[in-house]
């Protein structure tokens, strides 16, 4: 009673199973072939003799034993040809059951997946990233245009009169200096107080 509790082989199992007993087929008919192999030089000895001692009968029937034996031989090698390509489509069978419990797997996450993700939840996640992204890229657009304005407040802010602008022109032509290709940027900060006294700064 105990085949009636007995599990039933996976395919796999019956696989290696059949793997086993052909690749001992193989070597069965390997040691058969072998053993022919090793008569033939035998057999082409005694058929050498008898042409020797002119014994023409048994010469032939030996010839004909030989032939027999190769054609056996021939038949062995096909034979085992033919079981390897079997065992070349075990594997094959056995190839493709695998992939076919790896796409059925896969295919039991996506459903879990599909089961536990709400459309609905998606579309709010999406929308709250966009509004999020929206609001950084304006929140960096303020501060880069507030830092944009007090820097342009600071250059923009200098006031050059012709005054002004000769007493500079006579300074730099005193030190060595292009004021056409320093002026503004050399100027980092020019004041005019109450008195008339100029302040300059350079780079």
């Amino acid at each position: 009673m105990s085949f009636l509790f007995k599990s039933k082989k996976s395919l796999e199992e019956i696989i290696k199973e059949n793997k086993i007993i052909l690749n001992r087929s193989i070597r069965e008919l390997n040691r058969e072939k072998n053993k022919l192999e090793r008569s033939i030089p035998k057999i082409l000895n005694e058929i050498k003799k008898h042409l020797k001692n002119n014994q023409m009968d048994s010469a032939l029937i030996l010839s004909k034993d030989l032939i027999r034996i190769r054609n056996n031989i021939n038949n062995l090698i096909k034979m085992q040809s033919q079981i390897k390509a079997f065992i070349l489509r075990l594997q094959t069978i056995k190839s493709s059951n695998t992939m076919s419990i790896s796409m059925n797997n896969i295919a039991k996450s996506l459903r879990l997946l599909n089961s536990q993700m709400s459309i609905v939840s998606l579309q709010k996640i999406i929308c709250d990233f966009e509004k999020q992204n929206e609001i950084m890229d304006i929140k960096e657009e303020i501060t880069n245009e507030s830092i944009n304005n007090v820097v342009d407040d600071d250059i923009n802010g200098i006031q050059i009169d012709d005054e002004t602008k000769k007493i500079i022109d006579e300074l730099s032509e005193e030190i060595g200096i292009d004021l056409n290709e320093l002026l503004p940027k050399s100027i980092n900060n020019i004041n005019l107080n109450s008195d008339n006294n100029i302040n300059i700064k350079l780079k």
